[in-house]
């Protein structure tokens, strides 16, 4: 049996835990040690369609080394790899890595790592954590992986849990970073679900206004397919509460930075205006603040 580390314990970690741990020796590395006793003691609950199974999973806290494995998975927000990369620098150039962050950000911390096979994944399921030990699957999706670095494998096929192996790693990730870049602060900022984004006239006509600053600074080509995929992911999960929405309800600093901070450092260097993109950057940070207060 192949075993798989997995880093993180929210809502991504939990999921994936869950899942693979089905078909695979699974060790999740939580941030706290409460986390990883709760785990241990119950496993994880799985709720999905109103069913609820409950997975046994070994859980690690980070403090102690990660043990090699044949797949680590990376699941921890942008802004916290610079604090797990010490222990990610510990394990062999040999152990292959998959890194399932949003934005684009990361891609600076990843040309310094020594693994010799590194990989980059987008997650399109939804996923909530309403415990340590609990996730909600509440959007069935799938997950897409590319090759970074080294070759790649057919890894991973589960049932209920697909895995969509990519070519082109920039192009899947610039893909999910226009989607997240118009939901997640949009939505955080009016305070609406995902659909409200196409059903109400005024919030459609300033996405489609950030659409096309942000296709300008990323020079998209095709660019009508990128407009037409993000407002399909609006209506498919017209009823979902974007990540960001929820991070700034539960006073949790966003991922603001590796999304539309990275559209602002390809505008300047590119010198390109972006008013409406700085404005949301800014409204966004500017709650964080307050919520921080």
């Amino acid at each position: 049996m192949k075993t798989i580390g997995i880093i993180g314990g929210g809502s991504l970690g939990l999921l994936f835990s869950a899942y693979l741990s089905d078909w695979y020796d699974v060790t999740l590395y939580t941030k706290t040690k409460t986390q990883a006793k709760c785990i241990n003691e119950n496993g994880i609950t799985l709720h999905r369609q109103g069913e609820h199974h409950t997975k046994k999973v070994s859980a690690i806290p980070l403090e102690k080394n990660i043990k090699e494995a044949d797949l680590i998975i990376v699941t921890v927000k942008q802004y916290h790899l610079k604090e797990i990369i010490p222990f990610i620098k510990t394990l062999t150039i040999h152990t292959p890595l998959l890194f399932i962050q949003n934005g684009m950000s990361h891609i600076e911390i990843l040309k310094n790592l020594p693994q010799s096979t590194l990989y980059l994944g987008t997650v399109e399921h939804g996923a909530m954590r309403t415990d340590m030990d609990s996730v909600h699957h509440t959007g069935i999706g799938t997950t897409r992986i590319a090759s970074y670095r080294g070759e790649m494998e057919s890894i991973l096929p589960i049932v209920n849990f697909p895995w969509v192996i990519e070519t082109d790693w920039y192009g899947m990730l610039v893909k999910k970073l226009v989607v997240n870049a118009l939901i997640n602060p949009l939505t955080a900022l009016y305070r609406v679900k995902n659909g409200q984004l196409i059903h109400n006239s005024y919030f459609y006509k300033t996405m489609r206004l950030l659409f096309e600053e942000i296709a300008a600074v990323l020079k998209l080509d095709s660019a009508f397919n990128y407009w037409e995929n993000a407002l399909g992911v609006c209506s498919r999960t017209s009823t979902n509460q974007s990540s960001m929405l929820k991070d700034i309800q539960e006073g949790r600093q966003t991922e603001i930075d590796a999304i539309l901070g990275y559209i602002q450092t390809q505008a300047a260097e590119k010198r390109t205006s972006t008013p409406i993109v700085d404005f949301l950057y800014g409204s966004i940070k500017g709650i964080e603040e307050e919520k921080g207060d």
